[in-house]
């Protein structure tokens, strides 16, 4: 923030780090955010793309850039995407429902013609938006893959009878106190 005369009152170095993990969890370079129209949006692309050279001049990555590196090496060199394209004849992801925009195209650029991909995920236990997780990922799934078979697994075995019910019935209210 000080090579750019930012304060925290301009906004806290938390929101410089939330601005950088967020482009790159969309597969964005600092080259390639584009036009910044607010005041803010400008300081936070400085900051970006400042601690982009840092890092690079330091040879230093975080797990964000991990991702972002891995996306433009397949969707860069057709050789490398083509290589892995035809390794891997099925890919499995768990917990499809807290797949980020960068998971989601690093997914996309890994398919093949050939491969098969199964999903295991519940709309309903996406719980981290706060860290970019995109429950449009699981609910547009079957639109965005051809061909997609939808299997419900109903049956739970972790669960005692009360407390399905419980879970399926909107309309009942419980209370628990503990003494």
């Amino acid at each position: 923030h000080k090579d750019h005369n930012i304060t925290d009152t301009d906004f806290t170095p938390k929101l410089s780090k939330w601005y950088i993990n967020s482009e790159k969890d969309a597969g964005r370079t600092p080259a390639e955010v584009g036009e910044c129209n607010d005041r803010q949006a400008q300081l936070l692309h400085q900051v970006y793309s400042t601690y982009q050279k840092q890092c690079e001049q330091s040879s230093l990555v975080d797990f964000a850039e991990l991702l972002l590196r891995s996306l433009k090496l397949l969707q860069n060199n057709p050789e490398v995407s083509a290589l892995y394209r035809h390794k891997f004849q099925h890919i499995l992801v768990d917990e499809f429902q807290d797949t980020n925009s960068i998971q989601y195209q690093w997914l996309e650029t890994l398919l093949g013609e050939a491969t098969s991909l199964t999903i295991v995920g519940d709309d309903d236990q996406s719980i981290y938006g706060w860290r970019g997780a995109q429950i449009q990922n699981i609910l547009g799934f079957a639109d965005s893959f051809a061909g997609t078979e939808t299997v419900r697994l109903e049956q739970n075995y972790r669960s005692t009878a009360t407390i399905l019910a419980a879970a399926n019935d909107t309309k009942r209210v419980f209370l628990f106190s503990a003494t």
